[in-house]
C-alpha cells in the first residue's frame, strides 16, 4: 500500500473520529438541555420523555424522537420527531429550519372531545415546519410557518420585516442570558417584555400573508361549532354566508372568495402589503389612525388581497 493510500485513509478515520467524537459532544448537550426542560415540566405537574436524541455535526443538525407529553390525568400527545438544521441556540442563524412530524392526541385527551369528533381528532397526525432568513446586511427577517395534516389540510403563515437587526441582536443577548444565568418568576417574565416591546416596535412589515388549504378543516370547524351552538352546517353556513354579503369593507369578488371557501374544499390566501415601510411603533401612534377617515382608506393602505383557488381580487 503506497504512503499517498495510507495518508488518505490516516485523514479519513481521523476525520471519522472527530466528527463521531464532536457528534457525541453535542448530543450529549442536547440531552442536558432536554434534561433541564423535563425538570422545569415537572415543576408544573407535567412530564417529557423520548426514546432518542442526536445530533449530526456535518449537517448542522439535530433530532429527538419518540417524544411524549403526559399530565397530572395521564397522556396528552406524542410526537414521532422533531428535528432542525441548527444546534446553535445562542445565535440566530442566517437560515433556520425546524420540523416536527406525527404529532397525535391522546385517546386520554380525546375523552372530554364531543363524541361526533372524537373519531375525526383521533385520525389526526399533524406535521409542522418553521422556516426563517436572516439577512444581516439588510436587517430583514422572514418567517414562514407551516402546518398540514392529511385529513384536515394546510395552515400556513409568511411574515416579512425590515428593520430587524435590533430585535435580533437583543434576542442574541438574551439567549446567552438565558445560559449563564437564566432567571426566573413573573417579574422576570415583565423585564424581558419591557425590553422585547421597544424592538419590536422598530421593525417594520413589509407583507404578512396567510393561507388555508381545506381537506377537512372547514367541515371540522362545522362541527365543532354546531357543538357548541346546536345549529347545523347548513344553519351556520347561512349564517356566515350573510355576515360576508353584508360586510361593507369587501368587494363583491372578495366576498365570493369567501363564500365559495365556507363552502369547503377550497383553497384561501389573505395578503397584506403595506403601500409604505412604516415601523409597528409608528403604526400605534394616533397620528397614524388620524390619517384614515374610513376603514376602506386603511385596508388600501394595508394593500389587503384575497386570494380563492388562483384568482385574485
Amino acid at each position: 500500500m503506497s504512503k499517498v493510500i495510507k495518508g488518505v485513509i490516516a485523514v479519513a478515520v481521523i476525520g471519522a473520529v472527530g466528527v463521531l467524537g464532536t457528534n457525541w459532544y453535542l448530543g450529549k448537550q442536547l440531552k442536558e438541555a432536554i434534561a433541564q426542560q423535563q425538570q422545569e415540566l415537572a415543576i408544573q405537574g407535567m412530564a417529557l420523555s423520548y426514546n432518542d436524541a442526536s445530533v449530526n455535526a456535518l449537517t448542522h443538525s439535530w433530532t429527538v424522537s419518540g417524544i411524549s407529553f403526559k399530565g397530572p390525568q395521564g397522556d396528552l400527545f406524542k410526537v414521532a420527531e422533531v428535528s432542525s438544521n441548527n444546534f446553535d441556540m445562542d445565535q440566530v442563524q442566517p437560515h433556520s429550519l425546524a420540523e416536527f412530524s406525527g404529532l397525535e392526541l391522546s385517546p386520554e385527551l380525546l375523552q372530554e372531545a364531543p363524541a361526533e369528533l372524537k373519531d375525526a381528532l383521533g385520525k389526526v397526525k399533524l406535521h409542522g415546519r418553521l422556516e426563517s432568513h436572516y439577512d444581516a446586511s439588510k436587517g430583514t427577517f422572514e418567517s414562514s410557518t407551516l402546518l398540514d395534516d392529511k385529513s384536515l389540510g394546510e395552515v400556513e403563515m409568511q411574515f416579512s420585516t425590515a428593520g430587524a437587526t435590533p430585535f435580533i441582536e437583543f434576542a442574541n443577548q438574551y439567549s446567552q442570558k438565558l445560559k449563564n444565568n437564566p432567571p426566573k418568576g413573573a417579574n422576570a417574565e415583565r423585564e424581558l417584555l419591557g425590553q422585547l416591546m421597544p424592538k419590536l416596535q422598530q421593525m417594520a412589515i413589509n407583507n404578512v400573508s396567510l393561507r388555508v388549504k381545506d381537506g377537512g378543516l372547514v367541515d371540522l370547524f362545522y362541527r365543532l361549532r354546531a357543538a357548541d351552538t346546536g345549529l347545523d352546517k347548513t344553519r351556520l353556513q347561512q349564517q356566515l354566508g350573510q355576515q360576508v354579503a353584508m360586510n361593507p369593507l369587501l368587494t363583491d369578488a372578495q366576498r365570493q372568495t369567501l363564500q365559495d371557501f365556507f363552502q369547503g374544499g377550497h383553497e384561501l390566501t389573505i395578503k397584506a402589503s403595506p403601500s409604505e415601510q412604516l415601523s409597528v411603533g409608528e403604526m400605534m401612534t394616533p397620528a397614524f389612525q388620524q390619517r384614515f377617515s374610513t376603514p376602506q382608506q386603511l385596508l388600501h393602505f394595508l394593500g389587503l388581497t384575497f386570494n380563492g383557488n388562483g384568482f385574485e381580487a
